[in-house]
């Protein structure tokens, strides 16, 4: 159906970024066939103010509102990214804590 096509190109990469976003958080649908639709799906459950999703939903190319999705869903990817990270880290440095004051003796 988009073969070929501007859209397609634009509709793949939203899929892909939405798709491996939403595989972090929760369970997602894993084909997709109409890009308008997606782009609905992403506005209304991304972590985007309403009148922010409002205004990506009103763009009237598709290829310029797969486009600000792909850019704000970017952007939540690395925070989201970092965020894991940094909770990793944390935990990390808890565990070696933990193991040192445990094997210092102090504990006993």
């Amino acid at each position: 159906m988009l073969n070929g096509t501007p859209i397609a190109v634009f509709f793949q990469r939203l899929w892909i970024i939405i798709f491996r976003l939403y595989c972090l958080a929760s369970k997602f649908p894993s084909t997709m066939e109409d890009p308008r639709f997606l782009a609905y799906i992403v506005a209304t459950n991304a972590r985007l103010k309403t009148d922010e999703a409002q205004r990506i939903l009103e763009i009237d190319n598709l290829r310029d509102t797969l486009r600000s999705l792909i850019s704000h869903l970017s952007r939540e990817k690395e925070i989201l990214t970092l965020g894991k990270k940094i909770e990793t880290e944390a935990r990390d440095e808890i565990d070696k804590a933990q193991q040192a004051w445990a094997t210092s003796g102090v504990g006993s």
